[in-house]
């Protein structure tokens, strides 16, 4: 099955029932945790900047990335730093993997070796990796 950007957003319900996880898993809107305003302000900054990818620190389920992949055909690069989380989140962004790069990396890691690589140029950086006992917000902006 082929996902096209022109589709209506009942398809995109109906094309999501055959992910692994159920949409009420990801959450009644999908992406940035169910909030449809920041959803909505995000896409519209991805839009109308002139970016070259997206780069998102903490991918959970990978909501998110799937937002962003298929709402625009940017490249989307991901980190996940939970095993558990990182073998769904792989599962949910199967469709678009040519697209989405999802590693299992710390997102200090993650972003020190994407910069290092040279390979994403002009990105949004959404920096998510906010829970559990270390909050890596200050290293993500070093």
């Amino acid at each position: 099955m082929r996902f096209n950007r022109t589709r209506s957003r009942a398809t995109f319900s109906h094309d999501l029932a055959s992910l692994p996880v159920s949409p009420g898993q990801l959450g009644d809107f999908y992406g940035m945790n169910s909030q449809f305003v920041r959803a909505s302000v995000l896409l519209r900054l991805v839009r109308s900047l002139p970016l070259e990818a997206f780069v998102e620190t903490g991918t959970h389920l990978g909501a998110t990335a799937l937002l962003v992949a298929f709402q625009t055909r940017l490249p989307v690069y991901t980190c996940e730093v939970n095993d558990q989380f990182f073998r769904k989140a792989r599962k949910n962004l199967w469709w678009f993997r040519k697209r989405v790069h999802l590693y299992r990396q710390s997102s200090p890691d993650f972003l020190r070796a994407l910069t290092a690589s040279g390979q994403v140029c002009r990105p949004f950086l959404y920096l998510d990796a906010h829970w559990g006992p270390h909050y890596p917000l200050l290293e993500e902006v070093q």
